[in-house]
């Protein structure tokens, strides 16, 4: 039986990536996941076994918890973000401060992955990830963080009836939309 020798002039990582070529992918996920799960090494998480088993990716760093869903490139890039939101969104059952949901594509998805607005993604925890073809990983909403909403008082049903229905609701919107400190 003949034996197979590595010549001098190659490392282990060329000889991965060979192995790699020839048995080639199974979808653009995979080298997602895989691309991924490497930056977030390299970033001081530590990926873990996920708690669903519909959940892609999780990882935990201290007392943070990053849970995820990867898409790779396909033909229908729409409506495969539009279904990651949604499973992301089922998969949010813990209340937990500590929690993060991250969002990972591929650069080919990330203009419709960003039709949900970057504020919308802040208050509900998702940071949106792109990985790059050459495995690099870009985040944005770099200030997506765990602090909870902040909560509006409304004002009560008696405000209401003192007061005709088109004034309650300019001044509540005046509540919700005048900046910290200004008042009424």
């Amino acid at each position: 039986m003949a034996r197979l020798t590595s010549p001098s002039c190659c490392s282990s990582a060329t000889d991965l990536q060979a192995i790699r070529k020839l048995l080639g992918r199974n979808s653009d996920e995979e080298r997602v996941t895989d691309a991924f799960r490497t930056w977030l090494i390299s970033e001081g998480w530590t990926p873990v076994e996920p708690t669903d088993r519909f959940i892609d990716i999780e990882a935990t760093r201290g007392g943070e918890r990053l849970i995820g869903g990867v898409k790779g490139t396909t033909s229908e890039p729409g409506i495969d973000a539009d279904t990651a939101y949604g499973q992301l969104l089922r998969r949010m059952t813990d209340v937990s401060t500590g929690i993060r949901y991250a969002l990972i594509i591929p650069t080919a998805s990330v203009r419709v992955a960003q039709r949900v607005p970057a504020h919308v993604r802040n208050q509900l925890r998702i940071c949106l990830f792109e990985v790059i073809a050459d495995g690099q990983v870009r985040q944005f909403d770099r200030g997506v963080g765990p602090e909870p909403p902040t909560t509006i008082e409304m004002p009560g049903p008696h405000d209401c009836i003192r007061r005709p229905p088109i004034v309650s609701i300019i001044g509540a919107a005046r509540q919700w939309f005048r900046p910290p400190g200004v008042p009424v």
